[in-house]
């Protein structure tokens, strides 16, 4: 759901699951779709207090923070209702301006996209791009 872990030789990360699919109605629950696909609020508030904590260098996550949002997808309606940011962006948002990690990546958005949010380096990958790093927690390929 959310933690910290080591991976031996690779700094310390921090990790969150869950977003929300905005297209949930044309999947199949329990197949392409589940209803406990996002961290619940309590578990958010548990989630948050560890990473103010932890003071992670690197943040891995499925979504991103509502900050990042707008530079990453260029989607604003869905079947023509407007798309509002999931409770996880918003609980990484809160994370984000408790502490900015050097580095965040996530990949809900399905696109490769880079960039720099309040001083945090953002990559999102697309379906099959993936990144590496060395072990002191820098990027060196995408």
């Amino acid at each position: 759901d959310y933690g910290v872990h080591t991976v031996p030789g690779f700094v310390e990360f921090f990790f969150v699951r869950g977003g929300r699919s905005i297209d949930w109605q044309y999947r199949v629950k329990g197949r392409s779709w589940w209803e406990e696909e996002e961290l619940t609020y309590a578990e958010g508030l548990k989630a948050l207090e560890l990473y103010k904590e932890v003071k992670p260098k690197v943040v891995f996550s499925h979504e991103c923070p509502t900050d990042v949002i707008e530079f990453v997808s260029g989607f604003k309606t869905w079947d023509g209702e407007p798309i509002m940011p999931s409770r996880t962006a918003h609980l990484l948002n809160s994370m984000l301006s408790e502490h900015q990690p050097k580095t965040w990546i996530f990949g809900h958005h399905h696109k490769d996209w880079q960039g720099v949010v309040q001083g945090t380096e953002f990559r999102c990958l697309g379906i099959l791009s993936f990144v590496d790093f060395d072990e002191n927690g820098n990027l060196i390929k995408v």
